[in-house]
């Protein structure tokens, strides 16, 4: 333990200095033949340090336990209206302009929430110009998705039909919803407001699901009314979070030039692992687009569907994670990461067996009989998933320790071999050779991440 960091090591766990000393006297006297004194001290941290990681934790997973109910409603129901074809469709017109957005983010999402953490005095920037710098990018950013997307739509597009392409270039219209909303919302992270960033994230898959239920019960299968309210929520949350933003910490309008190549900088080396965490997720559904015909997409998106059920705990600790990581240093950070990778891991093992019994009867059940192709790849993706669950963890302690560039180079290592795996599997295996690409692909991010942060922070052993 580094002596200075020694003030802060019961911060994050709720223990009292009284707790410390017994803990530290406990410590002491093994040595002198009291092993079990100290191994039940150890023991009463590490409960004490996940109940109060949990609690932490609380809102952020029950706004994950409802966006996982929305996003079940919406993909059971989508499915069934639209069909294999249909849901195909559907992908592909989205998918398109997100990876676009994307790839225009340039990390500033993940740069306010760490330059505007106020439990960092010596590292904040403040909010005013961290909020005027994210609305700047947010603008200019748009510009250029606009702009690339209406050459680009069109090519990737083109075998789906006129409609399919006319439905990609109006869903792109979403794209300044989110550069310029999730930027906003960082804000409200890097001030510990997860309530408030919370409510922001509902808004989109709220309006969304219950868009699907009405077309469901009135017998509409129309992929340009799912398009629409998509784009709707995606609005109606920019517009809220604004509002919030505004209300809970009034930014003024403060430009500073030093402040914004450094948000840049942060935010680059951040989304050069995004891109790469991305392409890792969605290559193979790009690439689909292209080579694969609507109802293979369709099938293979139902099966990604499900697994990515097990991302829902991981994400939300990984909103947290990076919140705390961002407001504490040294050894305290390196805490709230092995906390939440323990409590990651006691909620994937069994959530990932229970997946892989159920699965044979859960998606013909849910999906229908016609996405009985979806079971294969669907138990491929589940060990994949379970190890990107915990490098999401990971990548964004990482980011809240200052070291966004260690998702680009696990990612960017990783990519590499989804790129070879697809080459040699989707062509002779399909839908089922791009989830073993995706699969093996999870599991080395994960292993690279893990040995890149342990590399980076030697000065606490983990």
């Amino acid at each position: 333990m580094l002596l200075k960091d020694g003030p802060n090591v019961g911060k994050l766990f709720g223990s009292t200095n009284q707790d410390l000393g017994m803990a530290c006297g406990t410590a002491l006297e093994e040595p002198l033949g009291m092993p079990s004194i100290a191994a039940a001290a150890r023991k009463n941290f590490l409960l004490q340090g996940l109940q109060e990681i949990w609690r932490k934790h609380g809102d952020t997973q029950g706004t994950q336990v409802l966006t996982a109910g929305l996003g079940v409603l919406s993909g059971v129901l989508a499915p069934r209206l639209l069909g294999p074809a249909g849901r195909g469709e559907l992908a592909a017109v989205t998918l398109w302009p997100i990876t676009l957005t994307f790839f225009a983010m340039l990390g500033m999402d993940h740069a306010t929430a760490y330059f505007a953490a106020k439990g960092r005095p010596a590292e904040s920037f403040g909010v005013a110009p961290v909020a005027t710098t994210c609305l700047v990018a947010g603008l200019a950013q748009s510009l250029v998705v606009v702009a690339a997307g209406m050459f680009i739509i069109p090519a990737a597009l083109m075998s789906y039909g006129p409609h399919a392409v006319h439905l990609g270039l109006f869903f792109l219209a979403g794209a300044p919803c989110v550069l310029l909303g999730h930027p906003l919302a960082g804000l409200l992270v890097g001030h510990q407001d997860m309530p408030a960033y919370n409510f922001y994230r509902l808004v989109p898959p709220t309006i969304y699901s219950l868009a699907v239920l009405a077309l469901f019960l009135r017998h509409v299968a129309s992929v340009r009314a799912l398009v629409v309210f998509q784009l709707a929520g995606l609005a109606l949350a920019t517009l809220i979070v604004a509002r919030m933003v505004w209300a809970r910490l009034a930014p003024r309008w403060t430009w500073d030039t030093r402040i914004a190549s450094r948000m840049l900088n942060y935010g680059v080396k951040t989304q050069a692992g995004g891109i790469s965490n991305f392409l890792n997720q969605r290559l193979d559904q790009l690439l689909m687009t292209i080579f694969l015909p609507a109802s293979q997409l369709g099938i293979y998106v139902a099966a990604v569907a499900f697994a990515d059920g097990l991302w829902i705990v991981p994400r939300g600790i990984g909103y947290v994670t990076l919140a705390e990581s961002a407001n504490t240093e040294g050894e305290e950070a390196w805490r709230v990461t092995k906390r939440s990778l323990v409590l990651t891991a006691l909620c994937l093992v069994p959530s990932a067996v229970a997946f892989w019994v159920l699965v044979p009867w859960l998606v013909p059940a849910l999906f229908g009989a016609q996405f009985a192709g979806a079971v294969l790849p669907c138990r491929i993706l589940i060990p994949g998933s379970c190890a990107m669950g915990m490098t999401t963890v990971l990548f964004e302690a990482a980011r809240g320790m200052n070291h966004p560039e260690i998702p680009a180079y696990a990612e960017g290592a990783s990519l590499l071999v989804t790129v070879a795996l697809l080459a040699l599997l989707l062509k002779p295996y399909g839908i089922a050779g791009a989830a073993m690409a995706s699969s093996v692909a999870y599991a080395v991010t994960l292993g690279l991440t893990w040995q890149l942060l342990v590399r980076r922070t030697r000065q606490v052993k983990p």
